[in-house]
């Protein structure tokens, strides 16, 4: 039982560090050799800066749901979905910047509304995960999947 648990912390640990790597490495990738939508390079920064909080996310929520016997896809499917509900400073999205920029708002106004979005955001993902989990994967998310025990 004792080898097994090694190799458990072994494999996590590998997880982890290629995610160290990976993710920075991707990110790069996609900033230099893509142009998601010419003219507007905030597209692709955007789509770099969630592949980087994606990849670095997974890595950690497939430990984290394993070691407490969740279904992993409960954890990382709602927090890969997060990674797009930035809503509150005017550099979160373009229109945040274009509204900001008319100095009709404060950041403060802002931050306040957008923790509010960001609130619900949370709750509409994670409750939509464990609703359409079953629909839409196929699979029971109370459930703790035999693909994630560690042999």
């Amino acid at each position: 039982m004792n080898g097994a648990r090694e190799g458990s912390a072994k494999s996590d640990s590998l997880t982890q560090k290629v995610a160290l790597i990976a993710g920075p490495v991707l990110s790069a990738c996609l900033l230099l050799f893509f142009d998601l939508d010419p003219g507007h390079p905030e597209v692709t920064y955007t789509a770099a800066v969630a592949l980087l909080m994606a990849i670095w996310w997974i890595t950690e929520a497939i430990p984290l749901a394993v070691t407490v016997k969740l279904n992993p896809l409960l954890l990382m499917i709602p927090g890969t979905l997060a990674c797009s509900c930035a809503f509150m400073l005017p550099v979160a999205t373009p229109p945040n910047a274009i509204i900001f920029g008319t100095q009709r708002l404060r950041i403060a106004d802002m931050a306040e509304v957008g923790f509010l979005l960001n609130l619900i955001g949370v709750v509409v993902i994670t409750v939509a995960t464990c609703l359409l989990g079953r629909l839409v994967l196929g699979t029971d998310m109370a459930q703790f999947p035999a693909w994630a025990a560690v042999r």
